[in-house]
């Protein structure tokens, strides 16, 4: 199943990535998607950056011809891997891979932070995939509601962060934060 979604910013496109790569907006996007453990690791270096968050979530909220097929709790592991050395130096695009532990989905696809207009643009595009024979398009259906849950939610904090809102628990891109 193709995944496709996309939001613009007022901000320019180094901002939206720095916000990305922060541990302090990852542990934010996962608290409001309801994790209950969270990490985070960033490595890099001048031409290749990659961001690993895992989250543990309940499975209480799925459908319930899916949670007999899984355990509990899943855990969600999202792998960023950007290029950052090739590209001008207000663009940047990547790939990522979604896997759910626990269950049999992933997702794999591109990202990409682009100029547009007077600020950026930021999409994924992927496919969604659920290994089930039987009940393979009932669960990449349940999946994708689950999947563009989690991107909303992430340009929402976006948003909100980057507009400056005073209700953000984040101050700007770029500060530094342990994962929780």
């Amino acid at each position: 199943m193709q995944v496709t979604m996309s939001t613009t910013f007022a901000a320019p496109p180094p901002a939206v990535f720095d916000l990305l790569v922060d541990p302090q907006f990852q542990a934010e996007k996962a608290r409001r998607l309801s994790s209950t453990e969270f990490d985070m690791d960033v490595h890099g270096d001048d031409l290749r950056t990659t961001v690993v968050t895992r989250r543990k979530m309940s499975t209480s909220r799925m459908p319930e011809f899916v949670r007999a097929l899984v355990d509990p709790s899943i855990v969600v592991k999202e792998t960023e891997a950007w290029d950052t050395g090739s590209l001008p130096d207000d663009e940047f695009s990547g790939s990522f891979f979604l896997e759910i532990t626990g269950a049999p989905v992933r997702m794999e696809g591109t990202v990409a932070i682009s100029r547009h207009e007077s600020g950026s643009r930021l999409i994924y595009e992927g496919e969604l995939t659920a290994t089930v024979p039987l009940f393979r398009d009932r669960i990449a259906e349940a999946a994708a509601g689950s999947v563009t849950r989690t991107i909303s939610v992430e340009f929402e904090l976006l948003e909100e962060i980057l507009a400056g809102q005073a209700s953000s628990p984040i101050s700007s891109p770029g500060a530094q934060a342990v994962p929780a």
